[in-house]
């Protein structure tokens, strides 16, 4: 009796034929699940880009209605004037009304979308590792002030300045009090609340890495003009890296505050002592800063705490999966981001003046 010849044309149900038809199906099959899961994630991260874009919008909807209302109501000059009537308006209707609401509203609509439903991470992490955090961080961002610094000074070699607003200095006890309020105090908790809590915890299934930078972006256009955006963009990186490895919103508020302190410092030295002490303060934070976080760095890398971060999903390897790039453009080039990032880069290019 003839033994029969196996192959994939006269035998395709014999044992090589169906063992290796049987790989290329289940291969096939991978690839179509592997290439279905990149393809949801790309919508799901579109998605959330039309969504954080809206709030953005908002964020900007608010503070044209608050000069609107002030110039109807005929306060444009006592703004302009009034040092206590500008913190109150800023700590009210631009931190209050026009981040946290937009972004309160974005949690609150897609509470289910976050890891556990936790919007706001408040994790215990002791006193010890909070005053590290906190030391390691305003390093950073001393470092960010510094490149800050020399990006100004790379615009001004080719003939331009960088320019940015400025808030009426304090000339009283009570305009000093207000004034910690409006620049220290309600930043620190508006903003992280906005962009450590409702955007970056939103994204953070999507790659941490990703979340870092795409919320980092964010929170550097938010400010309007080029000087802030590169300080902005530099300290939000180390603000959500923190917020990730502490699991906690509270150093992120504390680095947050502690910075915008020191402006705040500065101006009241200056109205008491005058402007050689405000400059000589201001250097003395800086160097104490400075020298505590360079302990605090050292303490976390033998700690093992100053580590890159650890993607939640990394034992899933999917070969189709999105890089870091097509994560980014998913997530801004979307209709609802298109118009608010545009005009916040129109608005910063605006602050660059041609000396």
């Amino acid at each position: 009796m003839q033994e029969p010849f196996y192959n994939n044309y006269n035998n395709p149900q014999g044992y090589y034929g169906g063992y290796y038809n049987q790989q290329m199906v289940e291969e096939m099959q991978r690839k179509s699940a592997y290439l279905a899961e990149a393809k949801n994630e790309k919508k799901e991260i579109r998605k959330y880009g039309n969504i954080i874009g809206l709030a953005i919008t908002a964020f900007i909807a608010v503070q044209y209605a608050i000069v609107f209302i002030i110039q109807y109501s005929g306060k444009y000059n006592l703004y302009l004037n009034s040092n206590l009537f500008q913190y109150g308006v800023n700590a009210v209707g631009v931190s209050f009304f026009g981040v946290i609401i937009p972004f309160g509203i974005v949690a609150l609509l897609l509470k289910k979308r976050y890891r556990g439903g936790e919007v706001v991470p408040f994790e215990r992490v002791g006193a010890l590792n909070t005053v590290l955090w906190l030391c390691f961080g305003m390093l950073w961002c001393i470092g960010a002030n510094y490149a800050t610094s020399a990006v100004i000074g790379l615009f001004k070699l080719f003939g331009y300045e960088l320019t940015q607003s400025e808030s009426l200095e304090p000339n009283s006890i009570l305009s000093c009090l207000l004034y910690f309020i409006a620049i220290s105090v309600m930043p620190a908790i508006s903003e992280e609340f906005a962009m450590r809590c409702c955007a970056l915890q939103l994204l953070r299934k999507h790659g941490k890495v990703f979340a870092v930078f795409a919320v980092s972006i964010v929170f550097g256009l938010l400010h309007g003009n080029v000087i802030q955006f590169v300080f902005a963009f530099l300290v939000g990186l180390v603000l959500a890296y923190i917020t990730f490895k502490t699991d906690s919103i509270l150093p992120a508020i504390l680095i947050h505050g502690c910075n915008n302190a020191m402006s705040v410092v500065s101006s009241v030295v200056k109205l008491y002592a005058g402007s050689k002490a405000s400059e000589n303060v201001l250097v003395a934070l800086y160097l104490i800063w400075a020298a505590l976080g360079i302990v605090a760095a050292i303490w976390l890398i033998i700690k093992k705490q100053l580590r890159p971060l650890k993607e939640e999903n990394s034992s899933k390897k999917n070969p189709y999966a999105l890089t870091l790039g097509q994560k980014l453009s998913s997530f801004f080039f979307v209709p609802g981001m298109i118009f608010p990032v545009i005009y916040l880069i129109f608005l910063s290019v605006s602050t660059i003046k041609k000396v």
